[in-house]
């Protein structure tokens, strides 16, 4: 790849947000595979940049209504 993304999430920030979400509903609201939400959050692989801001501005919506 040329030009590849160097751009990773905070993984601390993804555990966050996602304390006190069953695994299977992070995969469904992430559209991501269990097994690759599982890697997140135990750090085998890194975190995409869009996964924390998606999980913030959910929080942040969820909070306004």
């Amino acid at each position: 790849m040329r030009y590849p993304n160097l751009r990773y999430g905070n993984p601390a920030e993804f555990a966050y947000y996602a304390t006190g979400i069953p695994l299977a509903d992070l995969a469904r609201r992430l559209r991501r595979d269990e097994r690759t939400v599982r890697d997140w959050l135990t750090g085998r692989t890194r975190v995409p940049w869009w996964v924390p801001e998606i999980m913030r501005l959910k929080r942040l919506e969820a909070d306004l209504r």
